[in-house]
């Protein structure tokens, strides 16, 4: 079995990797801290791209847009169960063995980090199932065993364009400091997979030379 450490190598290796990434122009400051930025230069993307690098560099076989099979689900809402999730990037070992699975959430996804019943309280019209619900119940209803998930959180101290969502603007309450406005609810979420005896990791970009490492 893998050990701890030896997944979190991928979270320092990813460090170095945006880095470069940075330099070589691929991302810049304004893809971080603008939400249109990082939609028209497709961050997401360029984000799922450098933990491929990184999983690969500290040993894993990294494979983007992997569907994992589940008991199926509607979720508590509408008719139509999903039997299937599809996770940003998945590491296996060289055995092919699943070892774990990573989330992006760009600024645009960071409502999804609260499960439905969470972001509930705050905008009750919520008509869709948040990521958090989905990776809950994958967590514990996924036909593979998954022991470490690792997010990636654009998490800018000083946003300077932000979505027009009802739901994001009920949670960002006029701050422009998504770092401290989601930390809470990040913390909340470790939590519950923690109890699920499984390990969370988390990358939280806030410019791109400040990387947060945490687990």
């Amino acid at each position: 079995m893998y050990m701890e450490k030896e997944f979190y190598k991928i979270l320092e290796i990813f460090r170095e990797e945006f880095c470069e990434a940075v330099n070589y122009g691929l991302i810049r400051d304004k893809t971080i801290t603008s939400w249109k930025i990082a939609s028209e230069e497709n961050l997401h993307s360029k984000i799922q791209y450098v933990l491929i690098k990184a999983g690969e560099k500290a040993g894993f076989i990294s494979i983007p847009e992997v569907k994992i099979k589940q008991e199926p689900t509607n979720y508590g809402m509408g008719n139509k169960k999903q039997s299937r999730y599809k996770t940003d990037v998945a590491f296996f070992s060289r055995e092919n063995r699943l070892i774990g699975i990573s989330e992006i959430f760009t600024i645009d996804m960071l409502a999804h980090i609260l499960p439905i019943e969470k972001l509930k309280e705050k905008y009750p019209e919520i008509d869709f199932v948040t990521s958090a619900t989905k990776i809950l119940y994958l967590l514990e209803h996924s036909f593979v065993h998954i022991d470490n998930i690792l997010f990636v959180f654009v998490l800018p101290r000083n946003a300077i364009n932000l979505p027009s969502y009802p739901d994001f603007r009920k949670l960002v309450e006029g701050s422009k400091n998504l770092f401290e406005k989601f930390s809470p609810y990040i913390e909340d979420l470790k939590f519950e997979i923690k109890k699920m005896g499984k390990n969370p990791y988390c990358i939280k970009i806030t410019e791109i030379n400040d990387i947060k490492l945490e687990f």
